[in-house]
């Protein structure tokens, strides 16, 4: 008894130790904490936003509201705005990337970093919106977390996904990307921002998601001066569609606009491209616009504003928010104030600004009370939990695209002598895609020899990269190649890094750097014949065209990152059979030298993307093959208003499979004849998919509800048009094409 009372003590002892401790600090940047701040309305929750921002706004005078929109401390690329005491005004960062993870945060304790992510040319090849939206949760969990705890400097507002069009496969930041298709990269973006903008019991979002980069940026060597010529077709059917979708169907908060100056226009002070369009015709008055760093200082080396003055109104005037530099603050160094009273500019402009961006801030809640609101209890444990790590293996393994598997050599059986040689098989941090964090769980990273090591249960798995990813270096090579003569199966990984390609950096052709095409080459004669798995691990394509023919299972990994190893090696061995489509054109080698970079059009031959190239690729978009076998079966019945196509998918093989049936639009041959005399007119586009999984044996219904306005085409000026005739809908899984369901539009 004597014992019981004692501990009942001590628990009583630590139960008021805890009463007595201070409170945990309110979650970084968080507003009305102070008195000064709470006895103003703006932290009165019985009014609507509108009315809190506007009484917070008229505590403010000019000056004080341009530097909520501009950096006053160094680094200004982040946007730091400064706290303003008298009202209670927190300080604010608004810049954190957030494309494959929560970046540039550290781990707010061992084994508490962020979640990482495959990068994003990987999720897209999923065709997953249920994987993009688990993507979403988890990274705006993450956000929360390390907001919640004071950590690295985060804020709600994160900047991702980027979804360029991938326009050119040398373009350095491609591994950034989700694709080269308007409608894909738009539902991703849609399903990603959805996922991260869910509304709490209270109603407050759970983080703040803007797009990247707004919009027609595809050249990094000269970014900051590059002038693109952009028709008017070319930017409604390739460069905004994949915006429209995620501003009107997502409900992305804003963009981050791009460095590129269409027509001579700066992005960033583009009143076509942000007041006319985001807030116009997309109904989006409330959507927020930062700009890419030194954006608008750059406006006087593009042409676009004769001095710091011009650039800044021009910025202002064309629908710009937010502005941070590399070296310059340019609107809190006196420039924006300077074009006020020189009538350049208006203050009411600014203010304009300062709502919208405040109205986003008191979105997510952070000026409402701390303890009202589920997000703000998020804690540390979120931080790449179970739950977080299973959503991102998961991810890893619908990334992976098998390209060929000449008989059926794949999957393997484990116990076997496996070799595995090339410079991308022991590589960790070169796995990663660009913004990537380098602070992340599991550390260290596994590498594809090691998670293929753990898989091959019973065997041996031996290591020789023989050569580096991109140097003239040869004194491997031999060891390798002895390696690759004696085993009973070889894997060649081969590969690029975010050396080869990244923000800054386009690459000149699409080749394997250094010796990597020799290497493979002898590794190929050295081999057992038919006994070679080649993985490709990139972010912009790799043109293997030599190596096809001779290779006889060929997987494209893109980044695999952290949980990609492990899926990896486990689909290999037959553990998962969970394989995703191509998101982008394979081209050969010889187109680098077809096409200009900076050509923006999609039609100047032999043609951008799936949608315009007119000549034979390596692997078509939406190519994928599986470890089993499906057939599809599908109908159609056009209504006024959309046309509904049915299909069943039967799983016909021995193995449980993942499968993503496509649907394409197309114009009938003699339609197609019509309307390409009047404007450019696509082979197909992609205006549907879905991903199932399927048991051996066992069928699944699908529904696609297409609007009739998916199957109109851009015109010159471009506007969309439904053409009267013979339109086609394309059934494909991945190979050759399944069906084509033919329908009359009146």
């Amino acid at each position: 008894m004597s014992n019981i009372v004692q501990l009942s003590s001590l628990a009583v002892a630590l139960i008021g130790l805890v009463a007595r401790a201070a409170p945990a600090p309110p979650p970084l940047y968080h507003g009305c904490i102070s008195p000064a701040a709470r006895a103003l309305q703006y932290c009165n929750t019985t009014l609507s936003h509108e009315q809190r921002v506007a009484d917070l706004i008229s505590h403010l005078n000019v000056t004080e509201q341009i530097g909520q929109l501009s950096p006053t401390q160094k680094p200004f690329c982040a946007v730091h705005t400064p706290a303003i005491d008298r009202i209670g005004l927190p300080k604010y960062k608004w810049l954190t990337e957030v494309n494959s993870a929560v970046s540039n945060t550290g781990c707010a304790s061992e084994g508490r970093c962020a979640t990482q992510f495959i990068g994003p040319l990987g999720s897209a090849a999923s065709f997953n919106r249920s994987s993009w939206w688990r993507k979403g949760d988890v990274v705006s969990t993450d956000m929360r977390a390390y907001n919640n705890l004071n950590t690295g400097e985060t804020g709600l507002t994160g900047f991702g996904p980027n979804i360029n069009t991938l326009k050119d496969p040398r373009y350095g930041r491609n591994s950034e990307l989700a694709g080269e298709d308007p409608f894909l990269s738009g539902e991703y973006a849609t399903a990603y921002t959805r996922g991260m903008q869910q509304l709490s019991s209270q109603g407050h979002l759970k983080m703040l998601s803007y797009l990247k980069h707004y919009t027609a940026y595809s050249v990094e060597a000269s970014r900051f001066t590059f002038v693109a010529n952009v028709t008017l077709f070319d930017l409604w059917d390739s460069y905004l569609p994949q915006y429209e979708i995620a501003f009107t169907q997502g409900q992305a908060s804003g963009a981050m606009c791009s460095y590129f100056a269409p027509n001579g226009v700066s992005c960033c002070g583009n009143n076509y491209l942000l007041n006319e369009v985001i807030r116009g015709r997309w109904n989006r008055s409330d959507a927020v616009v930062m700009s890419d760093c030194s954006a608008v200082n750059n406006m006087q080396h593009n042409g676009y504003a004769s001095g710091p003055e011009d650039a800044s109104a021009k910025a202002l005037n064309g629908g710009l928010d937010i502005y941070g530099g590399w070296d310059d603050d340019l609107w809190t160094q006196g420039y924006l104030l300077k074009a006020i009273e020189d009538n350049m500019t208006t203050a009411n402009a600014v203010t304009a600004a300062v709502t919208r961006t405040f109205l986003q801030k008191f979105k997510v809640g952070m000026f409402d009370p701390v303890e009202s609101d589920e997000w703000t209890q998020i804690g540390a444990e979120a931080l790449n939990s179970s739950y977080a790590q299973q959503v991102s293996f998961e991810a890893a393994l619908q990334g992976l695209v098998l390209l060929k598997n000449d008989g059926n050599l794949l999957p393997l059986s484990p116990g076997i002598h496996v070799a595995v040689v090339g410079p991308m098989a022991n590589a960790t941090t070169g796995l990663l895609s660009d913004y990537a964090n380098t602070e992340i769980e599991p550390s260290p990273m596994e590498s594809i020899a090691g998670a293929l090591a753990a898989a091959n249960l019973g065997g041996s798995t031996e290591v020789a990269v023989g050569v580096d990813v991109d140097s003239n270096r040869t004194s491997g090579i031999g060891a390798a190649l002895e390696l690759a003569g004696r085993a009973d199966l070889v894997v060649l990984v081969l590969g690029i890094t975010r050396d080869q390609e990244h923000e800054g950096i386009d690459r000149q052709d699409t080749l394997l750097p250094g010796n990597q095409q020799s290497f493979a080459e002898q590794v190929l004669s050295s081999a057992p014949a038919g006994k070679v798995v080649l993985v490709l691990c990139n972010g912009g394509i790799l043109s293997v065209d030599t190596l096809i023919p001779k290779a006889s299972a060929i997987i494209e990994a893109f980044s695999p990152a952290v949980m990609g190893p492990r899926a990896i090696a486990e689909s290999l061995f037959g553990h998962h059979n969970r394989w995703g489509k191509l998101p982008v054109t394979v081209y050969p080698a010889e187109y680098s030298n077809q096409l200009q970079i900076t050509d923006m059009s999609f039609t100047t031959p032999p043609g951008r993307s799936y949608r315009y190239y007119q000549a034979t690729p390596l692997f078509r978009f939406g190519e994928g093959l599986s470890y089993t076998s499906f057939a599809v079966n599908c109908s159609c019945a056009p209504g006024p208003a959309s046309i509904a196509v049915e299909c069943t998918l039967a799983n016909t093989g021995s193995r449980e499979g993942d499968e993503v049936v496509q649907l394409y639009h197309r114009l009938s041959g003699p339609l197609r004849k019509q309307v390409i005399q009047l404007h450019p007119v696509p082979f197909r586009k992609l205006v549907g998919f879905e991903r199932v999984t399927l048991d051996v044996g066992s069928t699944q219904d699908l529904g696609f509800s297409l609007p009739r306005s998916r199957l109109a085409l851009t015109t010159n000026d471009g506007e969309r048009k439904l053409y009267p005739g013979v339109h086609e809908l394309v059934v494909a899984r991945g190979r050759e094409d399944d069906a084509v369901l033919k329908i009359t539009i009146a």
